[in-house]
């Protein structure tokens, strides 16, 4: 492929150096990374100008200088801060990072019930103390009791999975039926593919 058809690659988000040999191993593609940065900030327009791809978290303040500008790949799942960039109007397609969070975040929620039962905070300042008390509240489970999702999205589905795991019972509000989710992203053995592990599941208004 000539240079005048390279695809240029813009990364705008910290990257594992094995991610970024595996973008710049593909054929017709030139990958150039920037320092990320916490907030939205403006990037040298001559930078933008021959862009084809922005992988980012937040888009550049003069966004509008991405004048070659065909795909934006987003780090976060939200979308609602490119509101104000009108891309229903634009030939640009955007694609979020649905899926990429599920296990992480249903990790860490099974990780908070536990904590919560078990008061694992104070058990801690305990054993760093040298004590060792036998109080009720040391000792309560999350098996059998009965967690409640609200929303049954790729987080939702972990969630459930892993609190099946646990033996808890798994009731969702849900804004229409819960059934099969076969387009979204999904790691292979996670969450709920088929929408069958809900135990009781409740509409807007029940």
């Amino acid at each position: 492929m000539d240079a005048e058809g390279m695809k240029r690659i813009l990364v705008d988000i910290a990257t594992e150096e094995t991610g970024l040999q595996g973008l710049r191993a593909l054929p017709g593609v030139v990958v150039e990374t920037v320092e990320t940065a916490k907030a939205a900030r403006a990037l040298p327009a001559e930078l933008l100008r021959e862009q084809h791809i922005l992988v980012c978290k937040t888009p550049p303040l003069n966004f509008d200088d991405l004048h070659s500008l065909e795909f934006m790949q987003i780090s976060t799942v939200g979308y609602e801060h490119l509101r104000h960039l009108g891309l229903a109007h634009k030939s640009i397609r955007v694609c979020n990072a649905r899926g990429v969070f599920d296990t992480a975040i249903a990790e860490w929620s099974l990780a908070m019930m536990i904590n919560l039962r078990r008061d694992l905070r104070e058990l801690i300042r305990q054993q760093e103390q040298g004590e060792w008390h036998r109080a009720s509240r040391f000792q309560q489970e999350v098996r059998g009791r009965v967690v409640g999702l609200w929303g049954y999205g790729g987080i939702g589905r972990e969630t459930a999975r892993l609190a099946k795991a646990f033996g808890m019972t798994v009731h969702v509000l849900a804004r229409s039926r819960v059934g099969p989710r076969a387009t979204a992203y999904t790691l292979n053995g996670t969450g709920d593919p088929e929408g069958i592990l809900p135990d009781r599941v409740y509409f807007p208004g029940q």
